[in-house]
């Protein structure tokens, strides 16, 4: 595809509901660029669109952008256009699927390395169900956290494969006073939650560095995340390092399960604190549900089958957070009915979408944490 007239872009920006949009090309600096968009950009947290002197497009998140830009201008990536429109951290995952989707359905040239396209075209197939099916599913999640390890050999070649930049990112973590302990809880989780996460990392589940850029504030250091949602992240204060927190994403329908006394895990884990997070997806019935876009089911059978399955269900109902401190993460997780509620909120999400976007992803820090237990 050609490079892009003004017009164009200025179209498809808008096509995309892009509220900002800045002429990177000649060499022109970000700063110089955002100066002159109206309205004035007062959050560099939300999502962004490259368009490429290629013509291909690029959509992705940040939490800050001028850092963000940084990176690609050390990378060498050439930006003609960059349109941008601020989102809340905490919906950052959803609107960037919502926009990738609205680029694939106006025929835009994605370049983003996992996106949307491939997915709608394997509709038909459900391709996580494809390649681990609905009976190993529910076997993995009867079997709690004794479904076994993967093999050393082929963490190693995860790590072996890593960037320059995931390099740089790992000895920054390594650097952090609780980085070994914030492995062994990930690793515990990957291991307890991901069946095979070997063969489906980068493809359906990712480990992802972040750094804490703003003082006082608690951000987020390494998070997991299966399709497009986080099921376990490690946060703590830039100027406090030792205060690490951690929060699981748990299927709400088995997190809030109650008794004649309440509600049963918030009960018996006192000390973590429990949130009603946001579902993945828009809301659902079982009428309406279907495991991904434009999914269809062979028969009404099969419909009312997977309706019943614990997976399913994880998807159709709003999850539970349980945020407690770092060293109560393994409390948590020596609990099968937590071990059992993160299996089906982390493969409802995987089975909802694949990754897209890798950027984030960090392969030495997963093969680490799936060594350290």
């Amino acid at each position: 595809m050609a490079q892009l007239s003004r017009e164009e872009a200025v179209a498809a920006a808008s096509l995309l509901g892009f509220t900002h949009l800045a002429y990177l090309g000649g060499g022109a600096s970000l700063a110089d660029a955002l100066q002159n968009t109206r309205p004035p950009l007062k959050s560099g947290c939300g999502i962004y669109l490259h368009i490429r002197p290629s013509g291909d497009f690029y959509i992705g998140q940040t939490r800050n952008l001028k850092h963000r830009h940084a990176d690609y201008v050390a990378a060498g990536v050439k930006i003609d256009w960059l349109a941008f429109l601020p989102v809340p951290e905490r919906r950052l995952n959803a609107v960037e699927l919502d926009k990738i989707q609205k680029a694939i359905a106006a025929g835009l040239p994605l370049a983003n390395r996992q996106h949307a396209a491939p997915m709608v075209e394997r509709c038909e197939f459900e391709p996580f169900d494809a390649l681990f099916s609905p009976d190993r599913q529910d076997a993995f999640i009867r079997e709690g956290a004794r479904h076994g390890r993967t093999r050393a050999e082929r963490i190693e070649a995860i790590a072996l494969s890593a960037t320059p930049a995931e390099r740089e990112s790992w000895e920054w973590f390594q650097g952090l006073p609780k980085a070994n302990r914030m492995l062994e809880a990930a690793g515990t989780v990957i291991h307890a939650a991901i069946p095979e996460p070997e063969d489906f990392m980068n493809s359906y589940w990712k480990f992802s560095f972040g750094r804490a850029l703003q003082k006082n504030t608690s951000r987020t250091i390494l998070s997991i995340s299966c399709g497009l949602w986080a099921v376990f992240t490690c946060r703590m204060l830039r100027l406090f390092p030792e205060a690490v927190t951690c929060t699981l994403t748990l299927a709400g329908f088995m997190a809030g399960l109650r008794n004649e006394h309440g509600p049963i895990l918030p009960r018996r884990h006192r000390y973590a604190q429990w949130e009603l997070g946001d579902p993945i997806g828009p809301k659902r019935t079982a009428e309406s549900f279907a495991p991904m876009r434009e999914w269809r089911y062979a028969s009404e059978a099969d419909r009312l089958a997977d309706i019943d399955r614990d997976v399913t269900q994880a998807a159709m109902t709003a999850p539970y957070e349980a945020t407690c401190a770092l060293e109560h993460v393994g409390l948590l997780l020596e609990d099968p009915d937590v071990v059992r509620a993160l299996q089906a909120q982390a493969m409802a999400c995987m089975r909802m979408t694949p990754l897209m976007n890798l950027e984030s992803s960090n392969r030495i820090g997963a093969a680490a944490a799936m060594m350290a237990v």
